[in-house]
């Protein structure tokens, strides 16, 4: 039990954060790190989540608090463990740690905003302060992709760098050893394989390729991003040099895909 696993423990380095932990938990995304809102926005806006009304929450479900500022930004998530309890990483300081907490003591450190603030109430009431609470049920990615409309070498995108996000977990967040630079050379050359792949679904055609296929495509560029935080603090600048530069002909290409599409 992930949550088991983690309770009241801190990770190696600042990044880790409740975004991340929630999706983790509910099976969105497989390994714990950093994510910031546009990866969280990602899924939560996908078809692997939807949107709840709080008597249907269950154990897992995500809890998030959001803000108008002036667009709709999320602010902070956690998984509900029951009516009194729920499971949360305050922050992306490495000395909070992953904790379970009542919701009152989640609401002292978010502002005091009462769950009872959702988005159909929360502009008429002085006491929300701008923010509501939205709660959300996701699918794991393994599920997602048995009945994605998308090609095989599509779906294989998903564990196609895993070995890299696991071991980047292992160091950022369980203080395990740091990535081998062996490791790493193999993951630089896996990434140059996705992006192989993606040029060639531009080269046939992006206007064939699917949502789905879209969807699975900017996933795994959103978890690379994310496993890939902390390569910057790894002795050999030319590891994260060549990270960056293939990152951003990977995020170029995606771009051009949904541009055609």
């Amino acid at each position: 039990e992930k949550m088991t696993k983690l309770q009241n423990a801190k990770p190696a380095f600042f990044g880790p954060n409740c975004f991340n932990s929630a999706l983790v938990v509910s099976e969105v995304i497989p390994t714990f790190r950093h994510t910031d809102p546009v990866e969280f926005v990602h899924y939560i806006n996908s078809p692997m989540c939807r949107q709840l009304e709080a008597e249907e929450l269950k154990t897992h479900d995500i809890g998030s608090l959001w803000a108008e500022a002036p667009h709709l930004i999320p602010e902070h998530a956690f998984n509900y463990i029951s009516e009194n309890l729920v499971f949360t990483k305050n922050g992306e300081d490495h000395s909070q740690p992953y904790i379970f907490q009542t919701p009152k003591e989640v609401n002292e450190v978010y502002y005091s905003v009462p769950f009872d603030c959702v988005f159909n109430n929360y502009k008429a009431r002085p006491e929300c302060k701008g923010f509501f609470y939205s709660n959300f049920r996701c699918i794991s990615m393994k599920e997602f992709l048995l009945n994605a409309n998308a090609r095989s070498e599509i779906k294989a995108l998903d564990i196609l760098l895993v070995n890299f996000e696991r071991a980047m977990e292992e160091w950022v967040v369980f203080r395990g050893e740091r990535p081998t630079l062996e490791l790493l050379d193999a993951f630089l050359s896996k990434l140059r394989n996705f992006i192989d792949l993606v040029e060639k679904i531009n080269s046939n055609g992006a206007d064939q390729v699917t949502n789905d296929e879209i969807f699975i495509v900017e996933s795994l560029y959103l978890r690379v991003s994310g496993a890939g935080y902390r390569i910057a603090n790894i002795p050999n600048s030319k590891i994260y040099e060549e990270y960056s530069q293939l990152m951003e002909i990977l995020n170029t290409k995606i771009k051009l895909i949904k541009k055609n599409n």
